[in-house]
């Protein structure tokens, strides 16, 4: 599925963060970083290697994260 092989690209990377400016990808990469999340917990294969605190997160979050005062 197209959705894993992007998150696996990304993944590659080592992230905390994945992000994207289109709604369609946030869900199916959100779907999948999930995915990933649920199959390293019960120890399958599948799952493979990723970091518990990787999110996924709209483009437009990362820029009100970034001008929010302290």
């Amino acid at each position: 599925r197209i959705n894993n092989e992007r998150v696996e690209e990304a993944l590659s990377l080592n992230p905390d963060i994945v992000s994207t400016a289109c709604p369609f990808c946030l869900v199916m990469l959100t779907d999948s970083v999930n995915g990933k999340k649920a199959a390293s917990e019960s120890g399958s294969a599948a799952g493979g290697k990723i970091k518990e605190s990787v999110t996924v997160v709209d483009v437009a979050q990362l820029l009100l994260d970034s001008v929010k005062a302290p």
